[in-house]
């Protein structure tokens, strides 16, 4: 979903969740509603994932919208 630091370099699983669960918490909603499409059989995608967060710029990886999600600046908007 989104592009978070590197977690494959740091040494232990404590700091690689304590570096994703802010994100996790700021896009719960977010997840919450594909969690739901996907219970009810449907399959999702990347425009999928992009609407339930609100970003409307294609999500790539110069995504603006993406990078003040990843940063706090601005929750999704489900």
């Amino acid at each position: 979903m989104l592009r978070l630091a590197s977690l494959h370099s740091y040494s232990t699983s404590d700091e690689q969740l304590s570096s994703a669960l802010p994100v996790v918490r700021r896009c719960w909603g977010s997840i919450g509603t594909l969690a739901a499409k996907m219970m009810r059989g449907q399959e999702i995608g990347h425009d999928d994932v992009l609407a339930a967060l609100g970003v409307t710029d294609g999500g790539g990886p110069g995504s603006f919208q993406l990078s003040l999600i990843a940063s706090g600046a601005v929750s999704p908007h489900p």
